[in-house]
């Protein structure tokens, strides 16, 4: 009975495999070829096949640097001019707008003594950063700190 039994299994495993190889050598029917003896042709068809189509929704988180709407100060443009954060404290809060109350976003805090280029000044008393972010002109100087 084990003799027969190794048998059958051995039989089915060859079967098996010769089944995968017929299925795997099949030839599609993509080209032909026909020859006469005044000419000889290839067609060949061609299957086409597209891309899946993906559909992303928009970005919908916050926005950096968003446009702020009716502000209540103005902005003046200056030359970019390196000034150095002098507060007290070991950082100085870098903002998104130029306002500790309404546009409180806190984006970065620059070490004391970091150099930093602004770009504008506002009728608030702020400076613009060269990234776009704002500064209170209270803790900036024109010198170096020590």
């Amino acid at each position: 009975m084990k003799k027969f039994l190794t048998k059958s299994i051995t039989v089915l495993m060859a079967v098996c495999i010769l089944a995968s190889f017929a299925a795997c050598s099949k030839k599609s029917k993509s080209s032909s070829t026909t020859t006469t003896s005044s000419e000889t042709s290839h067609t060949s068809a061609t299957q086409q096949t597209s891309a899946p189509t993906t559909s992303l929704s928009a970005y919908s988180g916050p926005e950096t640097n968003a446009a702020i709407e009716n502000p209540s100060w103005t902005e003046e443009t200056i030359e970019a001019t390196t000034m150095y954060v002098s507060t007290s404290d070991d950082y100085l809060n870098v903002r998104r707008g130029p306002d500790s109350n309404t546009y409180s976003d806190i984006v970065s805090k620059l070490p004391r003594g970091s150099a930093v280029t602004v770009v504008a000044t506002t009728s608030n008393g702020w400076y613009k950063t060269a990234d776009g972010y704002y500064i209170t002109g209270t803790y900036l100087s024109s010198t170096p700190v020590t």
